[in-house]
């Protein structure tokens, strides 16, 4: 996200669970598109995620989510 709002574009991000993501640089949000198995797989992903995946998360709501 951060990169995104440095290059001043509206960014995506797929993730190995084959979601897909897209990032508002303005407001500093992540939406999924679209729910797991909508893209590629990767052959290394494990379904299992205990975490709960919401819908939209922003930058704040991040930061602690992945210094873990």
């Amino acid at each position: 996200m951060e990169d995104d709002a440095d290059e001043r574009i509206d960014g995506f991000v797929a993730t190995l669970g084959r979601r897909l993501w897209s990032i508002d640089r303005i407001h500093m949000i992540i939406s999924q598109l679209y729910e797991i198995e909508c893209s590629f797989v990767d052959p290394c992903f494990v379904e299992g995620e205990t975490k709960l995946i919401v819908k939209s998360y922003s930058y704040d709501d991040l930061v602690p989510r992945y210094a873990e």
